[in-house]
């Protein structure tokens, strides 16, 4: 899901302000948003994660990443065996896989230990589906807030 800027006039407003601003001051805002931003964003992932596994894989490797142009939420984690796709997802356990070993062929169910196929996902499909408007809403009031203090104390 994304959310397209250009369709709120607050968002289109913070965009133009975050682009004419000193790069100081839009650094400070960006990492006040992320601070703001990501216990938010692990909390609803927290709320949906219905085993330890999803905790494991999806919701303690979450974070967040902050542009003057967009926020990103990133669920899980690229690293080598932590299968986070196949954890919000599910995978078709009946499919089978022919693979070379060393005593020759063997075809077999690689995929039985994930859940069942979700198209619409587990974890992180709803909790974007919620948390968009509300992770839209804190960036923008922070970098306000952000940008209104810094004014205040340049005075």
């Amino acid at each position: 899901m994304r959310l397209d800027v250009r369709r709120s006039r607050e968002l289109t407003a913070l965009v133009q302000v975050l682009a004419t601003v000193p790069k100081e001051v839009a650094k400070q805002v960006r990492a006040q948003s992320k601070a703001v931003i990501v216990p938010e964003w692990k909390k609803g992932l927290a709320e949906r994660a219905p085993a330890r596994i999803f905790f494991d894989r999806l919701v303690n490797p979450s974070t967040v990443y902050v542009s003057d142009r967009g926020v990103r939420l990133i669920a899980g984690s690229n690293a080598a065996k932590a299968f986070p796709r196949e954890t919000e997802f599910g995978a078709y356990r009946e499919d089978y896989k022919t693979y070379t070993t060393r005593r020759g062929e063997t075809t077999r169910r690689t995929k039985r230990q994930f859940w069942h196929f979700q198209p619409k996902g587990r974890v992180v499909i709803p909790t974007v589906a919620a948390m968009i408007p509300r992770i839209a809403a804190l960036w923008v009031q922070t970098s306000y807030r952000t940008v209104a203090e810094l004014i205040e104390r340049a005075r």
